[in-house]
């Protein structure tokens, strides 16, 4: 199990700590945690850092700790952009295709 942490920079702290199987599954609750509307990741994602520690072994319950924090990246990095608006145009397009393929059926 890895071990992870968020660090707020205006704290000056680590102040989440997380425990999880891969890096992929941590990325996934930070991005969660920064797009969710009223967070305080949202709401001042500049902030907010994700790090990789160390390893935690699930047996023994020692953490080894990696020789340097490893930076994931700032919470702006994890915000999801809004998809752009789709125009008239192409929405009747779409329209079109969907109907050609049902038609199709």
């Amino acid at each position: 199990m890895k071990v992870f942490s968020i660090r707020d920079s205006k704290a000056d702290a680590h102040v989440e700590w997380l425990f999880s199987k891969t890096t992929e599954t941590a990325t996934r609750a930070f991005r969660r945690a920064c797009n969710e509307p009223g967070s305080q990741y949202n709401r001042f994602p500049e902030d907010f850092c994700l790090f990789e520690l160390g390893q935690a072994d699930e047996v023994s319950g020692t953490i080894t700790p990696l020789k340097q924090p490893l930076s994931l990246g700032l919470g702006v990095q994890f915000i999801d952009k809004p998809e752009p608006p789709v125009s008239i145009s192409e929405a009747t397009e779409m329209a079109q295709q969907y109907l050609t393929k049902e038609q199709a059926r």
